[in-house]
């Protein structure tokens, strides 16, 4: 089920991306925000890339999870540069991981990446791209899934301490970001 909604939510940002400030809401009508299409690549670090936790709402970020609450994942890109610029936001290219300390819990690199694609569009100077966020069953990941249903372990919680990176055509989110607890 996991496997299936971070494939849904990546082709989500891809197919039609939320033009919004805040996290999608709900189960939006996705708009395509951006402009497929070619143009300049983007310059080195005029693409800002953003974690976003939040909850089953998907309305604010969250930081603290209780023991029967499901975290929810996304991102937001954001073109910080000069100029309109092409960059490809395709699932082939979007990977989510979560540490907690120097260790790996859980990387979207385990999930079946065989339905990924590279998808470049031109995103407009100013402007932020959010993707659908989805679910994280809390479990680890490994080369034989990601998910409760592959037979994952459950992370440990009890106010475990956890990190969600991402990284989009190799631009990495800001490691001051994506901090959160499991109670």
């Amino acid at each position: 089920m996991l496997v299936i909604a971070i494939i849904w939510g990546i082709a989500s940002l891809a197919n039609g991306i939320n033009h919004s400030a805040g996290v999608a809401k709900g189960n939006p009508t996705l708009t395509a925000a951006a402009t497929a299409g070619a143009g300049e690549p983007c310059a080195p670090g005029a693409i800002a890339v953003k974690p976003i936790v939040t909850d089953k709402t998907l309305t604010d970020p969250r930081q603290s999870f209780g023991p029967t609450e499901t975290p929810y994942f996304g991102f937001s890109l954001k073109n910080i540069g000069a100029v309109d610029c092409s960059f490809n936001v395709g699932s082939a290219q979007q990977f989510l991981t979560v540490t907690s300390g120097s260790e790996i819990y859980w990387s979207s690199k385990d999930c079946d990446r065989s339905d990924t694609f590279d998808k470049t569009m031109v995103i407009k100077v100013g402007q932020t791209l959010n993707s659908q966020p989805t679910s994280w069953d809390r479990v680890r990941s490994s080369t034989t899934g990601c998910n409760a249903a592959s037979g994952q372990a459950v992370v440990p919680a009890g106010g475990a301490t956890f990190h969600l990176s991402v990284s989009v055509a190799g631009v990495l989110s800001d490691k001051t970001q994506g901090a959160f607890i499991l109670r």
